[in-house]
């Protein structure tokens, strides 16, 4: 059976982005409680199913960048393992995995990050490394 992601309503789109760019401005304003308070409300704000629109994915990633950042990282985790979980978790998708490993590696649990990247890494054959922080390959790499 295949599953259908469906386009947001715009104007609920709207909000939601809303949240979140409000919630990165609280973050470069040093306020982390109100960032992972704007993300969190943005979130909720996603219908039922939640990772079932179109912009489900760059929501999810920009909530667990804003918690990890943050410091809510079980927060982060428990976003993550719900799609890792959802029938919309596709087996080519390699960004859960690497955004787990991101939150492990700054809750300086680098066995769990090293577990996610080598993860992310076979899914994705190396690309998830570009444009990131190279801390993150050098802890796959072991060197």
């Amino acid at each position: 059976m295949e599953i259908i992601v469906k386009p947001l309503d715009p104007k609920l789109d709207q909000e939601i982005e809303h949240d979140f760019t409000q919630a990165l401005n609280f973050l470069r304003d040093g306020d982390k409680s109100s960032a992972a308070a704007a993300a969190q409300r943005g979130w909720a704000r996603m219908p039922a199913p939640v990772f079932g629109w179109d912009s489900s994915l760059s929501y999810l990633r920009a909530a667990v960048r804003i918690y990890r950042e943050a410091g809510e990282f079980n927060r982060a985790i428990d976003l993550l393992q719900q799609h890792l979980k959802s029938e919309f978790y596709r087996d080519y998708e390699y960004h859960p995995y690497f955004l787990l490993g991101t939150v492990y590696f700054a809750m300086a649990d680098m066995e769990s990050a090293r577990s996610n990247f080598k993860t992310a890494n076979q899914i994705s054959k190396g690309r998830c490394f570009v444009g990131e922080a190279p801390a993150y390959k050098k802890l796959l790499s072991g060197k």
